[in-house]
């Protein structure tokens, strides 16, 4: 009954209701002879379907997540947290302005290595210009909610892009004489980010937080209908990323 519940769900809401029709719509061009059109219409659907589902997105996203390990043993000076994003104005119970759930989930991993190796914790991530609080009063408060002293956090609220978070974060290093940095970061955004603090080269030490694939993952039948494109296009947005980097850095190094 519930599988039935959640296929009827995954038919009615988007994507699935305008695959859905546009499949039928093309099956009948098909049965009407106008293969062409029919076919390509199905085929299309087809995709669009495979995509929204998580085995497929799970074979992009197992792509950068391969390799990718918690380290049993860490050891570093500074612990630098990559951003992904906060809402600079939304209601919330010590203030006003939140992270994101991603920034949440790496801010958390990075108070948990502190509570561990008590390290400073440096965040470089931009904010809302026209926002009534800022991102630094908002990341200070989140991990000083999190138990991390407030002498111990800093923020860094320029940088545009996981490049800027680079040359902004490696700059504060070198300034404040860190030498041995933990880069703590979504699984699927390590390689990206390590790629862009080794061309400056700094080599941190990486450190996942949170991941969306993993060995002997199971799948339900509900895995393959209809979802949404949002871990399909976030992990194509990474890996064109990363090369589109790799490009830019290889034709700026070319005679």
């Amino acid at each position: 009954m519930l599988f039935l519940k959640r296929t009827a769900e995954a038919f009615i809401l988007p994507p699935g209701i305008f695959i859905l029709a546009f499949l039928i719509f093309g099956t009948l061009l098909i049965f009407h002879k106008r293969w062409v059109v029919g076919g390509c219409l199905c085929l299309g659907c087809l995709s669009a379907w495979a995509m929204t589902t998580a085995p497929i997105s799970d074979m992009l996203l197992g792509h950068l997540e391969s390799g990718v390990n918690v380290p049993k043993k860490i050891s570093g000076d500074v612990i630098i947290v990559l951003g992904a994003g906060i809402r600079t104005d939304m209601p919330d119970k010590k203030g006003t302005g939140s992270p994101t759930e991603k920034t949440t989930y790496r801010l958390f991993s990075a108070a948990k290595l502190h509570n561990k190796l008590k390290i400073p914790i440096l965040f470089t991530g931009g904010g809302s210009n026209s926002s009534s609080t800022s991102s630094n009063d908002i990341i200070t408060r989140t991990l000083l909610n999190m138990g991390v002293p407030k002498h111990q956090i800093i923020v860094e609220n320029k940088s545009k892009n996981t490049r800027e978070n680079a040359a902004n974060a490696t700059r504060i290093c070198a300034k404040k004489g860190f030498k041995k940095p933990i880069l703590v970061t979504s699984a699927y955004h390590l390689k990206r980010s390590y790629y862009c603090f080794n061309r400056l080269g700094i080599e941190p030490i990486p450190f996942p937080a949170g991941f969306y694939t993993w060995e002997g993952k199971k799948y339900s039948l509900r895995s393959y209908l209809p979802g949404n494109f949002y871990r399909f296009s976030l992990a194509l947005k990474e890996i064109i990323g990363l090369k589109v980097y790799q490009l830019a850095d290889k034709f700026q190094t070319d005679p």
